[in-house]
């Protein structure tokens, strides 16, 4: 059975979210899963995730920050506005016990949502996962690297972030190429601090998971493993025959290391 998706435009500080979730919630956990895609990426690219979570009795969301997604029409803002008020207007927006997912540069607003006062100690917030991006910063590539701007880049950036990298067509290469570079995508890449936003950790006590494709050589395990070994109550998951795109390449794998996370915060 194929899950239904809709896909909601919310009016946000700090500029609007484009959401894709379940439409229908029956029997779906009180759990939410809240994910914030990378730069460069899209929440219509969570939808088998979300499939395969919803499979196993999970509610989850991916929030796409304006100006990202195939259909932006607007440059996004700076990556300041977004972790100083779009992020936790998300997180208090959707309401109930979450845990907050990030990918990428994403890691960064779904840790800024860890500064809505009301989840910071409350049984609202029930975990962190942070998906090939580490708080550390230390050696990791800059943002704007995942933005290629030529056919060799494009070739270059996929053999090293995916397993079995997808095969583009010119024409899917050439809208590719021009959905990366437009809108003001390289600028807003370039406004990411890799280091910056670690600050929004500093009163979260709770689990944060670490996830990492294992043939992942843009953000590599070693990256990963250092960071989990930094935080106290940080944790890493190696996904097998998974690049840097595990809700795209590995969504089953992903999911089940989400679910036994939600299994273990209900625990808690």
């Amino acid at each position: 059975m194929v899950l239904e998706l809709t896909h909601d435009v919310l009016s946000l500080t700090g500029g609007s979210a484009r959401v894709v979730r379940p439409t229908k919630t029956d029997g779906l956990s009180g759990i939410k899963f809240v994910c914030f895609p990378s730069v460069g990426d899209s929440a219509r690219n969570y939808s088998e995730l979300i499939a395969k979570l919803a499979g196993r009795g999970l509610w989850a969301c991916a929030v796409e920050p304006p100006g990202y997604g195939l259909y932006a029409e607007h440059s996004p803002p700076s990556f300041d506005l977004l972790m100083g008020h779009w992020a936790p207007a998300v997180c208090a927006a959707i309401e109930g016990p979450k845990v907050l997912v990030g990918h990428g540069s994403g890691a960064a607003l779904a840790s800024a949502g860890l500064s809505v006062e009301a989840l910071i100690n409350a049984a609202d917030l029930r975990g962190l996962v942070l998906l090939d991006w580490t708080p550390s910063g230390r050696d990791l590539p800059p943002l704007a690297s995942f933005l290629p701007q030529s056919d060799e880049e494009l070739d270059t950036l996929l053999g090293r972030t995916w397993f079995a990298p997808p095969n583009f067509g010119p024409g899917a290469r050439r809208m590719l190429l021009t959905r990366l570079n437009e809108n003001g995508a390289r600028g807003h890449a370039e406004s990411f601090d890799p280091t910056g936003w670690a600050h929004h950790l500093d009163d979260y006590r709770g689990t944060t998971l670490f996830v990492v494709g294992r043939d992942d050589r843009m953000v590599t395990v070693e990256h990963m493993r250092e960071g989990a070994s930094e935080r106290d109550g940080g944790r890493l998951v190696v996904i097998d025959e998974c690049g840097h795109y595990p809700h795209r390449e590995q969504p089953e794998a992903l999911a089940k290391v989400l679910a036994a996370f939600a299994e273990e915060s209900e625990d808690d």
